[in-house]
């Protein structure tokens, strides 16, 4: 097994980079909504309702369609972070061929990720709403580890 990075070219890479981006993206939003559904059809169950089936099948299309729509947006974002993170990858592996490949891409996704940790964290509405212990391990440190 060859320890580097075997694309043949930096656009290779990228387009690689866009497509795992954005498919760990979706696989994330349909984990969620699995998860999602489930969580709030037993809160539905816990309560009295007269069309239960009908609640609990609005329910789901409710989380399916609002985490889809995210995840799509997000994907996006995801599928440029990661075209980029593999582009440099690219390039890195080229200039520097006598480095594991797989530990180069390790320390080059742990970097990115640190940065743009600290880029979230020095915005002050990101600082002080979204990185709440529970919150910030679902919006930023999951899909961190996703993507690392």
């Amino acid at each position: 097994m060859s320890n580097n990075f075997s694309v043949k070219s930096g656009l290779s890479a990228a387009r690689l980079g866009a497509a795992l981006g954005f498919c760990a993206a979706l696989l994330y939003g349909l984990a969620f909504v699995i998860y999602g559904i489930i969580r709030t059809s037993i809160w539905i169950l816990r309560a009295p309702a007269n069309d239960l089936p009908g609640t609990l099948l609005a329910n789901a299309l409710c989380v399916l369609i609002g985490s889809m729509f995210f995840a799509v947006f997000f994907g996006l974002f995801a599928a440029l972070f990661q075209g980029l993170t593999l582009s440099l990858l690219y390039t890195l592996q080229k200039r520097l061929p006598s480095i594991n490949g797989r530990w180069l891409g390790l320390g080059l996704a742990l970097l990115l990720f640190i940065v743009l940790l600290l880029v979230f964290q020095s915005l002050p509405v990101i600082a002080k709403q979204v990185f709440w212990d529970q919150s910030f391990f679902f919006w930023f440190g999951l899909p961190g580890l996703i993507y690392l």
